[in-house]
């Protein structure tokens, strides 16, 4: 079972990659979290992957930004109805937003993901209730603020090492990718770290 894969990027579409492992080019689907940081060049990556059948092609490698993210790929996957390409586009909501969304028991992000209609996500809520802790979670996007992809991975990055001022961390996140609009993921979170750690540790 392949687990991850770390390699450079040397072919770039909308939603995969191929990723050249060790002279080895695997084509790798990925989620909306990853894509902002894949881009062809010569430092290596690292992608969290799971392997899965598809009725087209004989396995699939789907790949994702952190274990966090592909862990809620499997959740969703156990919800009668969505298989791993409605996965994906659930995923392009980020995983902040679909945890609150599951949460307050609100249909209406989710049904912004193509191919998810009422019906569906309900099932999605009523079947997840409970899934997800309230205490790992960061507060949506605000509405009037179209939600940022890299700005919502270092928000839940940094949620992982329990900085317990979830408003702080948002605020930084969002000052990182105003100060640093070209950076990626781990240039920004570097960033944010060395903003947060000096109030976000006390």
């Amino acid at each position: 079972m392949i687990e991850r894969l770390r390699g450079r990027v040397v072919e770039r579409t909308e939603d995969s990659v191929v990723l050249d492992a060790r002279g080895v080019g695997f084509r790798v689907r990925i989620s909306a979290a990853a894509a902002p940081r894949l881009r062809p060049r010569e430092d290596e990556t690292t992608l969290v992957i799971r392997l899965l059948p598809h009725r087209d092609e004989a396995l699939v490698l789907y790949g994702f930004a952190s274990t966090e993210e592909a862990g809620v790929f499997d959740r969703l996957r156990g919800v009668s109805g969505v298989g791993p390409g409605v996965a994906m586009k659930l995923l392009s909501l980020t995983v902040p937003r679909i945890r609150h969304a599951i949460e307050d028991k609100d249909i209406g992000p989710l049904v912004a993901a193509p191919g998810v209609g009422k019906k569906l996500a309900r099932r999605i809520i009523t079947d997840l209730a409970g899934a997800f802790p309230v205490e790992e979670t960061a507060p949506p996007a605000g509405p009037s603020e179209p939600p940022d992809p890299l700005t919502e991975q270092l928000i839940s990055a940094l949620g992982h090492l329990q900085f317990s001022d979830l408003r702080r961390v948002r605020e930084i996140a969002r000052e990182v990718r105003r100060d640093l609009p070209e950076a990626g993921f781990e240039e920004a979170f570097k960033a944010a770290l060395t903003r947060i750690a000096p109030r976000g540790t006390r």
